[in-house]
């Protein structure tokens, strides 16, 4: 009867419904949470490399539709990201890797679950030590995977918690681009990624995570 009950709440969590836990807190779905996105004003934040930032607002300009956006000041950096309300758009380095980042504002440890902060999707757009020009000529179709992503997670329970990996179930077509992101001298846990897209019309096909072992990532 217990695990019954145990299947029965998370069940219902999934499906979108939130559930009182104490007196100040619920729990709420991704897909919940994500529901005001078109009607939000997407902060894009440069990174401070000039020609990187060029690129960066040339894509939204050209490719950014599913939302209002401006431009800010890097130095509101930190005020944004403390911001519930706002969702932001940067780039951000992590373990030798540089993504096109895609987040929620708010609070670690808010008693609210919608204050709190939370990551939305990441692309890798080169690795640190690759890190030039050639990397910032993907940009416009990594702006066009973040929306298509967002007006399905916004829409579909299902998308909102797989995450970009979603499109892992679809037949690849005959002709396709692949592009690995592997960071240089790797250690035992190093991650990578490989993604599969259409050069063409920016529909992803595959984003696939790689972890080394120590002799191959897989």
């Amino acid at each position: 009867m217990k695990r019954f009950l145990a299947v029965f709440v998370s069940v219902l969590a999934l499906l979108g419904f939130s559930l009182d836990c104490t007196a100040q807190a619920r729990l709420y779905t991704r897909k919940f949470i994500l529901e005001n996105f078109s009607t939000v004003i997407l902060k894009v934040v440069p990174s401070g490399n000039k020609l990187l930032d060029l690129c960066l607002k040339d894509a939204i300009y050209g490719n950014w539709n599913i939302s209002p956006y401006e431009i800010c000041d890097p130095d509101d950096f930190d005020a944004l990201h403390a911001d519930p309300s706002n969702y932001i758009l940067c780039i951000v380095s992590i373990d030798g890797l540089v993504y096109l980042s895609l987040d929620k504002g708010g609070k670690q440890g808010d008693k609210d679950a919608l204050k709190r902060p939370m990551n939305v999707a990441r692309l890798p757009i080169a690795t640190r030590e690759d890190f030039g020009s050639r990397s910032f000529s993907y940009l416009p179709a990594w702006i066009d995977m973040l929306q298509e992503y967002v007006s399905e997670a916004s829409a579909h329970e299902k998308t909102a918690y797989l995450g970009l990996g979603y499109h892992n179930k679809w037949p690849l077509p005959e002709e396709y681009t692949t592009l690995e992101f592997i960071p240089r001298n790797p250690g035992r846990g190093t991650v990578a990624w490989r993604i599969v897209y259409d050069q063409d019309t920016h529909v992803l096909y595959r984003y696939t995570r790689l972890k080394f072992d120590g002799s191959i990532f897989k």
